[in-house]
């Protein structure tokens, strides 16, 4: 004979989220099947949907390469290089 779900909970005083997170649940029926392994009904799927937060589909990243602010190296270098060499003034080129 089964044990039921909230009986289980309340009996053993088991906080469901950390239950969910060592046994690696992530959905419903992940949920099912490990209530399966310690012989428990499961609950309803509505009365635990709170503790599976629907996932949110990430939006699509657009890449913009003239934004792009990463500088290689040879562009530090080059830069480096010209900071080096002495500026020479105009009326000393005359």
């Amino acid at each position: 004979m089964s044990l039921s779900w909230e009986y289980y909970v309340n009996r053993r005083g088991i906080i469901v989220e950390k239950f969910l997170t060592d046994n690696k649940i992530e959905n419903y029926n992940q949920f099912c099947a490990v209530l399966k392994k310690f012989d428990l009904q499961p609950p309803s799927r509505e009365s635990v949907a709170h503790h599976f937060p629907a996932k949110r589909s990430k939006p699509a990243q657009v890449k913009n390469k003239a934004s792009s602010t990463k500088t290689t190296r040879a562009q530090i270098r080059e830069k480096a290089q010209t900071k080096s060499k002495p500026v020479e003034k105009a009326s000393e080129q005359s």
